[in-house]
């Protein structure tokens, strides 16, 4: 099985490009500051104009316009959407899997204000358009931010997002990792 990428290519300049390659390692940045404006001077390191982000970055980063369709990676269940109160972004929870005592759970992140294409509790298939992508929260520019997190069957939300443990989605994006590794 392998994942679906989550946002479309378009081909006009660096809209659709992959930050990180579906090849490549799986990097993630520990906790820091993270740059509020002007989004060149980069990433986790304290300077003027930057707020602390306590969590590790355990996601891939998807650079992509403003208002890019963002697709289900997997057939699943919308289980969760809105703004997020921490930092405004908008987000979208869709389960992707629901195991014997685990489910595993696509979070999008950063994505546009009023673009969901379905309500919380719908069934959606692979490849269905699910919102759009945005710039909201503590974003420095334009991305989609992809997580899988597996959960105790059940989970609330809050639980999923605060104690949830994340995986990396490369494996699963290859074809060398099936979420059924990870909830049986």
């Amino acid at each position: 099985m392998s994942l679906l990428r989550p946002v479309t290519a378009t081909g006009h300049g660096q809209q659709g490009v992959v930050s990180q390659t579906f090849d490549g390692t799986f990097s993630w940045e520990p906790a820091g500051y993270l740059q509020m404006s002007n989004p060149k001077r980069g990433k986790r390191v304290k300077f003027a104009a930057s707020a602390y982000c306590p969590h590790i970055h355990l996601a891939i980063d998807y650079i992509c316009a403003i208002g890019t369709p963002v697709y289900a990676v997997k057939a699943g269940v919308i289980i969760g959407q809105g703004k997020n109160a921490y930092d405004g972004a908008e987000l979208l929870y869709l389960r992707v899997r629901r195991g014997t005592k685990f489910d595993v759970t696509a979070l999008y992140y950063h994505l546009s204000a009023n673009s969901y294409r379905y309500k919380i509790g719908t069934a959606v298939k692979r490849g269905n358009v699910v919102a759009l992508s945005g710039n909201t929260g503590w974003s420095t520019g334009p991305h989609l931010h992809f997580e899988l997190i597996r959960s105790p069957r059940g989970a609330s939300i809050s639980d999923i997002f605060n104690q949830g443990l994340r995986y990396d989605p490369q494996p699963f994006i290859n074809g060398t990792a099936k979420l059924s590794d990870i909830a049986p």
